[in-house]
């Protein structure tokens, strides 16, 4: 059958490009109603996603801590001497202080003094974690914690409590056992 050349097979083939033409895109209106369908996903999605951030800056926080407890343990049982966590800001040596929210460090306590000295090697440094207000002890006296070479804490079993600076963040608690080992824990 020979293709029609006419007027009328024009026609048809300016309809069919015509047609192709339209089927391309989105009109102003549909773009528009696209928009505010993604804008109200957005709204709603966006309190959520701001309260897991929160709540994961102060899981993490637990995390962080309890990975150095382990590593600590680990060295103390390995090298056969004491291994201590303390708080720190510079990275470099221990404050005299009790809020471990400041970042801390985890060295080879040689001397056993439970200071860091400039021959003792550097395991670990823990830098401020965002999102938290405190990371204490519930006496509030614990500046660091030791490890002796058998493996066991150098001190009575304690819980560090990690305080979220957004109230609706629940409290966490890091609790210690004597022999070193530590669990977190949600809520009170």
């Amino acid at each position: 059958m020979a293709p029609r050349t006419g007027r009328g097979g024009r026609n048809m083939q300016r309809k069919r490009i015509a047609r192709a033409a339209r089927t391309r895109g989105f009109s102003l209106v549909e773009a528009l109603i696209c928009l505010a369908v993604m804008t109200m996903a957005t709204t709603v999605a966006m309190p959520n996603v701001a309260r897991w951030l929160r709540d994961w800056q102060s899981s993490r926080a637990g995390q962080a801590l309890r990975e150095s407890l382990d590593l600590a343990r680990v060295h103390a049982l390995r090298t056969s001497a004491r291994a201590t966590l303390c708080v720190s800001a510079d990275g470099i040596g221990c404050l005299a202080s009790t809020d471990w929210s400041a970042g801390w460090i985890v060295f080879s306590d040689r001397d056993g003094n439970g200071l860091r000295g400039s021959d003792e090697p550097l395991l670990h440094v823990q830098p401020r974690l965002p999102g938290l207000t405190r990371i204490a002890a519930a006496s509030g006296s614990t500046q660091r914690l030791v490890f002796l070479p058998n493996g066991l804490l150098n001190s009575t079993p304690t819980s560090l409590a990690i305080t979220s600076a957004h109230p609706e963040v629940p409290v966490r608690r890091l609790v210690l056992n004597r022999i070193g080992r530590a669990r977190l824990v949600t809520g009170a």
